[in-house]
């Protein structure tokens, strides 16, 4: 039996099936290009990177440029257009093999060693940008996973994405904006006055991050001994890093990310401080 296996009839030929990869693959470097897909732009552009290097390094080893310049040319095409939203200069000026090609003689390029070197020599500086990139990312948690509320792990993911793309004054006053956004968020959700507002207190506002998550880490972390007072005062500091970098006149990539580290890491301390009060569903208040 054929099943369902679209290349097992004997009527398809190996032309047919060529023609259905480099659909799927046009298709894929489309997405790539728009953004349209769940695949990280840092990640995307390293294995474009390889991709499209890999094309100069057969091509200058004899590959017919006829058979792959409509496949090189797209995958530069998605590439520039990837390192372009994360701020990284294209270091490669070739947008078609044969221009490629035309370089040989001009760089003197007369064996296979020197133009995969010259290949690599093209894409050094793009790697370099993307490896800065990965030393610049934000911090994980442990558990590598969502916290589960849905809100909060929002306004994180907008967060790492805004700070991946910041490039002036303007972005970074916009990640601290967004760190105020997540703890005002947080202390929505996880605050509920009968449970976490101590005796003589004033209810905060619902935007009053600061003080719901103080009260919420303090009811929730009473009696719990030492470590705990360590994780009170994480909570503090980490309220006033997001003020100060939302309210500065001009932040620097350094405070913001500080900023920004600091709150994803409240969030997933807030998160495992839930596990100490068993049965508890919280909403957005």
């Amino acid at each position: 039996m054929l099943g369902d296996d679209p290349f097992a009839s004997a009527n398809v030929s190996w032309e047919d099936i060529e023609a259905l990869n480099h659909t799927a693959e046009s298709e894929h470097l489309e997405t790539l290009r728009r953004g349209s897909t769940e695949v990280d732009d840092r990640e995307a552009a390293e294995q474009l990177v390889d991709r499209v290097e890999g094309v100069l390094r057969e091509v200058g080893e004899g590959t017919r440029i006829e058979g792959v310049n409509d496949l090189y040319k797209a995958q530069v095409r998605a590439l520039g257009a990837v390192l372009r939203r994360l701020g990284v200069e294209h270091s490669n000026p070739y947008r078609d093999l044969w221009r490629f090609y035309a370089s040989w003689a001009e760089r003197g390029l007369a064996t296979y060693a020197s133009r995969r070197a010259y290949a690599a020599e093209l894409y050094e500086p793009v790697r370099r940008a993307l490896e800065d990139l990965e030393f610049a990312r934000l911090v994980d948690p442990a558990a590598t996973r969502p916290t589960g509320w849905v809100p909060v792990d929002e306004t994180v993911a907008k967060l790492r994405a805004r700070f991946r793309t910041s490039r002036d004054d303007a972005d970074y006053k916009a990640v601290g904006l967004l760190c105020g956004s997540a703890l005002q968020i947080l202390g929505r959700l996880i605050f509920d006055p009968a449970r976490h507002l101590p005796g003589g207190e004033v209810e905060p506002s619902p935007d009053d991050a600061k003080r719901r998550i103080g009260f919420y880490v303090h009811a929730v972390t009473a009696g719990q001994g030492g470590l705990y007072a360590e994780v009170r005062k994480i909570a503090s500091a980490t309220a006033r890093l997001s003020e100060a970098v939302k309210h500065a006149q001009a932040p620097t990539r350094v405070e913001a990310g500080i900023a920004a580290d600091a709150t994803i890491q409240l969030v997933n301390l807030v998160r495992r401080l839930a596990e100490l009060e068993p049965g508890r569903t919280s909403q957005v208040r």
